[in-house]
């Protein structure tokens, strides 16, 4: 259960970079660590304001406010709180025109 939910929070996480065959992993992370940091942080504020940031407006109608909320208590009483900057870099993907970052 702890890995779908992990799974379902970063694949939010999807973002345009320029086109290219080689992925520049620094580039990536510069790009993404400051914003799953933010919306990790903001879960554990359940500021919705925060969390949502950087969505684009499809990402903010899939996950709403109201389903915001519902998610926090959820991961909340499943796994706990996000200790702030203790997350792991693990890969990134790119598919098509999309980078995918695992954190």
């Amino acid at each position: 259960m702890k890995i779908k939910i992990f799974i379902t929070i970063f694949l939010l996480l999807l973002f345009i970079i320029s086109c290219g065959t080689k992925i520049d992993v620094n580039k990536v992370r510069e790009y993404a660590d400051p914003m799953t940091e933010n919306l990790l942080i903001g879960r554990n504020e359940k500021n919705y304001e925060k969390y949502s940031k950087d969505f684009s407006d499809e990402m903010k109608k899939a996950i709403t406010k109201e389903k915001f909320i519902e998610s926090v208590d959820l991961i909340e009483g499943k796994i706990g709180k996000y200790i702030e900057d203790s997350k792991k870099f693990y890969m990134a993907k790119k598919r098509k025109k999309l980078y995918y970052c695992n954190i």
